[in-house]
């Protein structure tokens, strides 16, 4: 049994003003992922980092890329989750540069670690 997924923009990669839209990212993406079978829940599954580039109007600029110790098929799945919820929310009007480079992070939480004491 897969242990449940988790998802997000890394907030401390992005300046304080796009807190909120790293949310709205978040909410937009989510839907989107799905976990492919037979993907092995070792240390390096844990969590899939994809980096990637968006315009002020919420579309990729270029295609993500994700660190490159992970499952392949678990890598393009977070991908596509990505590329798959174009156009992702737009920069909001406060934020002065034309694109934002942000480090999403999908993780697999696991929840399956056996119980019992802290030690």
């Amino acid at each position: 049994k897969m242990p449940p997924p988790s998802a997000g923009v890394q907030n401390q990669q992005l300046p304080p003003m796009l807190n909120m839209w790293g949310r709205q990212v978040q909410r937009k993406v989510e839907p989107y992922w799905q976990i492919p079978g037979g993907v092995q829940l070792t240390p390096e599954n844990r969590e899939v980092q994809i980096t990637f580039w968006v315009g002020r109007d919420g579309m990729l600029l270029g295609q993500p890329t994700a660190n490159a110790s992970v499952d392949s098929a678990l890598a393009l799945s977070c991908v596509q989750a990505i590329v798959n919820a174009q156009p992702l929310p737009p920069l909001p009007l406060e934020f002065v540069g034309d694109r934002q480079q942000v480090v999403y992070v999908f993780s697999l939480t696991d929840t399956l670690a056996p119980g019992g004491g802290t030690g």
